[in-house]
């Protein structure tokens, strides 16, 4: 995980189990891990 701000959107079926995606980052210009998160609500 680079925590650089970049992401990749993806669809799931809620029933599944979390995303964990080995992708390539622009910002760090290499393959990086990105997992998913919840969304932050909007209250």
């Amino acid at each position: 995980m680079a925590m650089t701000g970049f992401f990749y959107q993806m669809s799931r079926p809620r029933t599944s189990t979390p995303l964990s995606m080995l992708k390539y980052d622009p910002i760090v210009r290499r393959k990086v891990l990105f997992l998913e998160q919840k969304r932050k609500s909007s209250k």
